[in-house]
């Protein structure tokens, strides 16, 4: 019989909390190439968006301990404030034991309690495993955007994904739009 774990989201976690995520992100050698170059470099990066309500954030909770987040960010930034794209983090001993269900129930409390409708997601095109993951959540691959973002200094390409396939014409606005800036972004970085 298969042990099942059972988890907690937490929104308004103390600042303690956010503070041994982040350092178990910045020291995380998978973060860079999975995460865009723009990714934030500091915890106050990180917590900004959350102040200005573009991101909103859940930590998710084994037995009270934290093992990792899941947020979902660019809210209402490209035009629609009923969207949100989606991302998170597990802490390399809790990858593979929780399954997308702490995932599956964010976007139930994002839809009912923020009024999220459309969820987006990016990932790498050579991150397979992050690809596997949000397809098991429920979101379905809308394509590949060529030369999407920074990873690792290097131009990339994604695969997209939405929760719901009816969204794709929007997807790919947003798409688009976030490719504009992204690209524009790092260059003002380097």
């Amino acid at each position: 019989m298969r042990h099942v774990t059972t988890f907690t989201l937490d929104d308004c976690p103390p600042h303690a909390d956010l503070m041994a995520l982040w350092e178990a992100i910045a020291a995380d050698d998978t973060v860079p190439g999975n995460f865009m170059d723009t990714f934030p470099s500091t915890l106050t990066e990180f917590l900004d968006p959350i102040q200005d309500g573009s991101m909103h954030l859940w930590l998710i909770r084994v037995d009270g301990v934290p093992v990792g987040a899941h947020w979902y960010h660019d809210r209402g930034l490209w035009g629609n404030a009923d969207s949100v794209w989606t991302a998170g983090y597990r802490l390399p001993s809790a990858r593979g034991k929780l399954g997308h269900a702490p995932q599956v129930e964010a976007n139930l409390i994002a839809t009912e309690q923020l009024g999220v409708k459309h969820f987006f997601a990016a990932c790498r095109v050579n991150n397979v495993r992050s690809q596997r993951f949000v397809e098991k959540c429920g979101y379905h691959p809308a394509g590949i955007y060529p030369k999407w973002g920074w990873f690792d200094g290097d131009l990339d390409d994604v695969v997209l994904y939405t929760l719901m396939p009816e969204d794709q014409e929007l997807l790919m606005y947003q798409a688009r739009q976030r490719a504009v800036y992204q690209q524009g972004h790092a260059l003002l970085l380097a």
